[in-house]
C-alpha cells in the first residue's frame, strides 16, 4: 500500500531497519547461536529467535510494507534458517528448538 508523502519517512525507516538485520543475520552463525529461543507461547513479549521470527513473517505477509522491506525480512528469516535448522537436523533439539524449527520451516513455505 500507498502511505503518502507523510509516511515515507517510516517506510524509509523500516526498509533501512529490515536491511540492518538481514545484514547482521548473514552469514552469522556465532551470533545466531548466541541468541535466546525463546517459546512460542511467550513471543509476544520476550525478545527472542522466536518472537522475531513471528514479527518477520508477519512483515513478510503485510502487503503495505515496500517490497524491498518484505525482502529482507526474508533474508532475515532465511539465514535464521540456515542455522537453527539445517544444523539442528544431525543431532538432537530441545522442545524449544522444535516449536522454533516448526515455525521457521512453515514461514519458509
Amino acid at each position: 500500500g500507498d502511505m503518502g508523502k507523510e509516511g515515507e519517512p517510516i517506510a524509509d525507516a523500516v526498509t533501512n531497519a529490515a536491511r540492518a538485520l538481514h545484514s547482521l543475520l548473514d552469514d552469522n552463525a556465532t551470533l545466531i547461536r548466541s541468541l535466546p529461543l525463546g517459546t512460542v507461547a511467550v513471543a509476544s513479549t520476550t525478545p527472542s529467535v522466536t518472537s522475531a521470527v513471528t514479527l518477520l513473517t508477519n512483515t513478510i505477509k503485510n502487503l503495505s510494507f515496500s517490497t524491498m522491506t518484505r525482502l529482507h525480512a526474508a533474508g532475515s528469516i532465511l539465514s535464521l534458517r540456515r542455522v537453527v535448522v539445517l544444523e539442528k537436523e544431525t543431532g538432537t533439539t530441545t522442545n524449544e528448538e522444535e516449536q522454533l524449527i516448526a515455525s521457521l520451516q512453515s514461514s519458509t513455505n
